[in-house]
């Protein structure tokens, strides 16, 4: 199964956008230009909880409600050879009768028409082979039938480990049943301590008191009782994470944003795989949001590895400002810049790393990724040719990297594999070498 192609009318800060994706697709851009609003995109599709919330005036381009909200996801099945992914969607959506042997394609669309006696627009779901003949998907459990197909795991940028354990704490504990005996032991320990302490003399006190002011008011001989329910609605309900370092006793709260960080990816895929024991097998769709934030460097490099190696991760939408995210990108990334003119565009390039530097991954990716963040780019071969151009641009704009410039030192590998990138992403750029400091239209584009 893979992603293949976006296309987004009408939708916050698009008026059309056309993407070419791939199942790992890195988003970047400047602040402001739509990045969160391309994730939010993906909930509409893959989340029935943000989809119930409908679409209010502002989720409109410009608050045009006269024209509607639509969103079309293109995605590419393997029915000769599948893969368990390919049998999941083909056997869910079999089910339906909307698929064929005959085509390997799967439109799914959205359309949220205004309604103005709501002030909202409710999103209505289609899905076929064909996106000129789509059909109707039937609603089921306040959502639709797409949603027992895929499901959106959505990572803030901001860490809410605590709320997001509690929450989930259902779905993360399986109640086996070899655990009922234990769990009736502890119910009953905990009716007897609920007990003592509704015994307690002060709560004594206390219940005759109420007793006896409540007859006072209205003469009815009844009493007040006060029970202690101390974990008998809910056994898991005071549950809490802490930390424990090997080979010792104490235990600390889980504290730092960096630790916090990591526990919350441990979290969402404890969460997925508990679902998938328990038979409920989705298309997990990973949608994060700028993981570098409160992250050392070591850190997110470790995280980097983690998201572009891990096959947990196998379809995933990522946002991030940080190259050091980008280390450990490989064959099939799909990097999308999102850039303004007049109004939000968009390039996409698919990423795969040249053959002959394979054992020099990091380093192309390194050398890369510091460069996808600015708008005109300089390749120079090493770092005497470095030094130089750095001294001559530094000479006629000192913060040249404040305004959008970068010197790319491509350290022994061919300026070829990074001007592909760049130009595919519309990232301006000038190949110069120390030998060569003539001034001319390209150089002095650099230059401005």
């Amino acid at each position: 199964m893979k992603f293949i192609k976006l296309e987004v009318s009408n939708y916050r800060n698009f008026e059309h956008i056309i993407l070419d994706l791939s199942n790992k697709n890195v988003i970047f851009g400047l602040n402001d230009i739509g990045k969160s609003n391309l994730l939010s995109v993906f909930r509409l599709l893959f989340d029935r909880k943000f989809r119930s919330n409908n679409c209010i005036e502002s989720d409109y381009h410009n608050k045009n409600t006269e024209k509607d909200i639509e969103i079309l996801l293109q995605i590419e099945l393997e029915k000769d050879t599948p893969t368990i992914d390919d049998e999941i969607v083909i056997s869910k959506i079999g089910q339906c009768g909307i698929l064929s042997s005959e085509k390997n394609n799967l439109y799914i669309k959205l359309i949220a028409k205004f309604d103005l006696s709501l002030q909202a627009g409710e999103p209505k779901m289609f899905w076929g082979e064909d996106k000129n003949d789509l059909s109707e998907m039937q609603t089921i459990f306040n959502g639709y039938q797409i949603d027992k197909v895929f499901s959106a795991i959505y990572i803030k940028d901001i860490t809410e480990n605590n709320a997001l354990f509690k929450k989930n704490i259902g779905r993360l504990i399986n109640n086996e049943l070899n655990e009922k005996e234990d769990i009736n032991a502890i119910k009953e320990e905990m009716l007897d301590i609920n007990n003592k302490i509704g015994n307690l003399p002060s709560v004594k006190d206390l219940q005759q008191n109420l007793s006896k002011n409540y007859n006072s008011i209205r003469d009815e001989k009844i009493e007040i009782c006060i029970r202690s329910e101390v974990g008998i609605n809910n056994l898991y309900s005071n549950l809490n994470t802490y930390i424990k370092k090997e080979e010792q006793d104490n235990f600390y709260p889980t504290s730092g944003d960096g630790r916090k960080k990591l526990l919350e990816y441990a979290l969402y895929t404890s969460i997925a795989e508990n679902e998938q024991e328990e038979g409920n097998h989705k298309i997990y769709v990973y949608l994060i949001e700028e993981p570098e934030n409160h992250l050392h460097e070591s850190m997110q490099l470790y995280l980097s590895d983690q998201i572009f190696n891990n096959m947990k991760f196998k379809y995933f939408f990522l946002t991030t400002h940080s190259p050091s995210m980008l280390y450990e990108m490989d064959d099939n990334t799909n990097l999308v810049r999102l850039y303004s003119k007049d109004k939000v565009e968009c390039n996409t390039f698919l990423y795969n790393v040249p053959p002959e530097y394979k054992d020099l991954k990091r380093e192309l990716n390194r050398n890369l990724a510091n460069a996808l963040f600015y708008e005109k780019v300089l390749l120079v071969e090493g770092p005497s040719e470095e030094l130089l151009f750095k001294k001559v641009i530094e000479n006629i704009d000192i913060q040249y990297q404040i305004n959008g410039k970068y010197i790319l030192q491509t350290n022994g590998i061919k300026f070829r594999p990074y001007i592909k990138v760049l130009e595919c992403l519309g990232i301006q750029y000038v190949v110069r070498t120390d030998n060569d400091l003539r001034i001319d239209s390209q150089y002095k584009m650099m230059l401005e």
